[in-house]
């Protein structure tokens, strides 16, 4: 018999039923009432229903060689890493020694798996024309523009360069991304969605242009407008008839939607050190706002 009254068998211990003492009582109710948190195992919370995002991230600050070593089983390497990082500051390195191929961990493993006709790819136009290409039809179409680039002459060695703007992501509640494209290059002109850089490719196109950008402004009706910058190439005497000649050409171009309501004629544009006009400049000086640091501009 225990000292508290309960019921103990021959061996000690507590029989099923017991009735418990009162210190073991207080413990379970402290253990109730207990605030620390006790983390599962990674192994553990990999199984649960909910996905737990911040399981993940402890994990990898805890041991972040293992944690990236196990995504690095996700893809393919052509040749293996023998480090997953190596920090010698200020040089740091990952996966060193690996080697990937990005279309064949993008398009070609996935033509080869259940993944072959799933959707890869959904391009939607400002018309509303919408493409959805499968893995399978993805790969023919890379093949084909490889198979254009070699009767081009290219070889294994070329470098062929895409320039793409910086484009914003978006990625939605199951996992896809959708590519908006440049906000800022973009404007919204009476529900229309125009580039800037389309505007200013038409206008560059006209022979008296030298150089020109395109920035959209606030406007109570069509909710933006567009005004043009242009520098005119030597010896071109500037004047309303040239620009109702741009304008024209624009619109002859793109269509009315798209022609500048306000075409500024420069001797220069603003540009950074390396070439690239600063747009947001030239923007906040028509709306008389503060243009931030301009520390990288050439002038």
């Amino acid at each position: 018999m225990a000292t508290d009254g309960s019921r103990t068998n021959a061996g000690g211990v507590r029989e099923a039923g017991a009735p418990l003492s009162e210190s073991q009582q207080a413990a379970i109710m402290r253990l109730q009432k207990d605030e620390n948190i006790i983390p599962a195992p990674v192994w553990l919370s990999r199984q649960a229903y909910l996905a737990n995002d911040n399981v993940e991230r402890a994990h990898a600050d805890r041991d972040p060689d293992a944690f990236w070593a196990e995504r690095a089983k996700l893809v393919d390497w052509m040749e293996p890493y023998q480090e997953v990082s190596r920090f010698d500051p200020p040089r740091h390195e990952w996966f060193v020694g690996g080697k990937l191929n990005v279309t064949v961990n993008c398009i070609d493993r996935h033509v080869y798996s259940e993944r072959r006709n799933k959707a890869a790819l959904i391009w939607v136009g400002e018309d509303g024309e919408e493409q959805t290409y499968t893995y399978g039809r993805l790969y023919r179409e890379v093949n084909r523009l490889a198979n254009t680039l070699k009767r081009l002459g290219l070889g294994k060695g070329d470098r062929v360069i895409i320039y793409m703007p910086l484009t914003p992501a978006v990625r939605d509640r199951d996992g896809y991304f959708a590519v908006l494209g440049r906000s800022d290059d973009v404007m919204n002109v009476a529900g229309h969605r125009i580039g800037t850089a389309d505007v200013e490719g038409a206008l560059a196109r006209h022979p008296a242009v030298a150089e020109a950008a395109v920035v959209g402004l606030p406007d109570p009706l069509k909710g933006e407008r567009i005004k043009a910058f242009v520098v005119l190439r030597p010896g071109i005497v500037p004047g309303h008839g040239l620009i109702a000649s741009l304008k024209d050409h624009v619109r002859q171009d793109l269509g009315p939607i798209a022609t500048p309501s306000e075409i500024e004629i420069r001797d220069a544009l603003p540009k950074t050190r390396s070439g690239k006009i600063v747009r947001r400049y030239l923007k906040a000086v028509e709306m008389g706002e503060d243009p931030g640091d301009l520390s990288t501009l050439a002038d």
